[in-house]
């Protein structure tokens, strides 16, 4: 049962980072794309 639960925190854990990423690239883009 705690294992389940620890690779299921892992999981989330790992979306949030992905999710994260997406948006800093989104944000990184549109700043640079103001920039020029």
């Amino acid at each position: 049962m705690i294992l389940v639960f620890k690779k299921v925190g892992f999981y989330i854990q790992t979306q949030i980072l992905d999710f994260i990423g997406k948006v800093t690239l989104r944000r990184t883009k549109k700043s640079v794309t103001q920039k020029t």
